[in-house]
């Protein structure tokens, strides 16, 4: 039960990242997709159908740094509480008495935790920024039109190759790391709640529509 709740409070707050990932981002871009209106350098590579931009680098950066702080604000908190010093001594003790294949394990199952948190993240705040970028270009109702202009070429069906790899690769990686199923709850609450925002924009999308045709 205890596993099910974390569970639902991972979903709760990774859709919260990708909402205010999303957002922030769009108050940076406007309605100019991939920072084409900002002044950062950028360099096109023949292998990716995007540039790689300054911006989304440096962004990238940041938030790995922030992961890493937190970390290690975790880790100086334990040490430096006497009450919990014995527990850190007990896990650090049960790290090294681990043998080097169980240990390489246990590091490569986080690893796969992080990595599929991050594709999950990634891929929920793309479409979370078409869906409430302001602009006409954007939104729900003309997503196959509009979603090109962001740099995405390849489809399979309605949905981008980039969506598609990136679900892929973070279930993959969950169940790697023996988390899927909680993994399937977090997933559902993430597109629950981004299905009933691009409910919301598609019938604002609707509205904008019918006005701009005089209806």
């Amino acid at each position: 039960m205890i596993r099910i709740l974390l569970s639902v409070c991972v979903g709760i707050l990774a859709q919260i990242c990708a909402l205010s990932w999303a957002y922030f981002e769009i108050q940076i871009e406007g309605d100019k997709s991939w920072a084409r209106g900002l002044p950062c350098w950028r360099k096109k590579y023949s292998w990716y159908s995007k540039e790689i931009t300054g911006y989304h680098v440096s962004l990238a950066l940041f938030a790995l740094s922030l992961v890493l702080l937190a970390f290690a604000i975790l880790y100086l908190a334990l040490i430096s509480d006497s009450r919990l010093s014995g527990f850190v001594s007990e896990f650090m003790n049960s790290v090294l008495g681990m043998g080097s294949i169980a240990l390489m394990i246990s590091v490569g199952r986080l690893f796969a935790v992080f990595l599929s948190a991050l594709a999950l993240l990634t891929l929920f705040e793309d479409f979370l920024w078409v869906t409430l970028n302001p602009s006409p270009k954007f939104g729900v109702l003309g997503f196959t039109k509009s979603y090109p202009e962001v740099g995405e070429t390849i489809w399979i069906w309605f949905m981008p190759i980039d969506y598609i790899a990136m679900a892929s690769l973070s279930g993959f990686l969950a169940f790697l790391a023996g988390i899927f199923g909680e993994w399937l709850i977090a997933i559902s609450i993430m597109f629950v709640v981004t299905l009933v925002l691009a409910a919301r924009r598609y019938k604002i999308d609707v509205k904008t529509k019918l006005n701009s045709k005089g209806i």
